[in-house]
């Protein structure tokens, strides 16, 4: 899934270690015509124990 991967690539310039507790959840938001998809996972690292990559800013969720 090349979303994933994207995701997986915003996380790590944003300082992710790449380590996976475990396999990320994904989650939709509705766009105009189709749904887009955003990722949540947790990290090995107990600093950054979870990461949001979203298509969207998500102003609900905070860092």
């Amino acid at each position: 899934m090349a979303e994933r991967e994207d995701a997986y690539e915003a996380a790590r310039e944003a300082g992710w270690d790449g380590s996976l507790n475990e396999e990320p959840h994904v989650f939709i938001l509705p766009a105009n015509v189709d749904f887009k998809f955003g990722f949540v996972w947790t990290s090995l690292d107990e600093d950054r124990p979870m990461f949001v990559v979203a298509p969207e800013p998500l102003p609900w969720v905070q860092t």
